[in-house]
């Protein structure tokens, strides 16, 4: 980090005691306006009016620098915390067939997660194919038990529940063997969060 400017040294031949007076800036030198502020009041009592008024002039582009930055932190800051405020807060949880293509579609347009849009669903996507058909369970067992966890209340919460694979009718909610009933709701209910039912054509 550079010194911030303060004009020492000889000017005309001239050269002051650094300790008389206020004395010249030392490691507070590195501070914006504080370090050419105290110079320029220094030389000004050393009689060096030249120096007097270069470290004045120095202070008040610090004033400037400072101010630029204070300004650029605070708008910075400001979007941020507007972009964290406007950013929904949902997830979309779902069962049965033809409910994914329906979750992810709200959340398209809502915004909300659903398990996939998180970085340990889009791993598990990976692996998935790779996994047998009990191994497959276990894992997203076990990813859907951290996405249920991840909900708090106040979020809006959905549940997309589509067709029974055997019956074809949305008998979904009342299937005591899908990982919704099993994991998901338990965890939701045991929190008090509500959830919202969407069900599939």
């Amino acid at each position: 980090m550079q010194k911030t400017g303060h004009a020492g040294g000889y000017v005309g031949g001239f050269r002051g005691d650094p300790n008389a007076g206020i004395g010249l800036a030392g490691m507070d030198g590195y501070i914006p306006i504080l370090g050419s502020g105290r110079d320029a009041i220094y030389w000004f009592q050393q009689g060096d009016v030249s120096r007097g008024i270069l470290n004045t002039a120095l202070a008040v582009t610090d004033v400037f620098l400072v101010r630029a930055i204070g300004k650029a932190l605070i708008k910075g800051g400001a979007k941020l915390i507007s972009k964290q405020a406007a950013k929904p807060s949902g997830r979309i949880f779902y069962v049965g067939e033809g409910a994914e293509s329906l979750a992810l579609d709200i959340a398209s347009e809502t915004g909300y997660k659903t398990i996939h849009n998180t970085w340990y669903g889009a791993i598990g996507g990976k692996v998935n194919p790779l996994l047998s058909q009990s191994n497959s369970r276990k894992m997203w067992k076990h990813l859907s038990t951290t996405f249920a966890n991840g909900a708090n209340y106040g979020d809006d919460i959905i549940t997309v529940f589509g067709r029974h694979r055997s019956t074809g009718l949305h008998t979904l909610p009342l299937d005591s063997k899908a990982v919704w009933r099993t994991t998901e709701f338990r965890i939701l209910n045991s929190k008090g969060i509500p959830y919202r039912p969407i069900l599939t054509n």
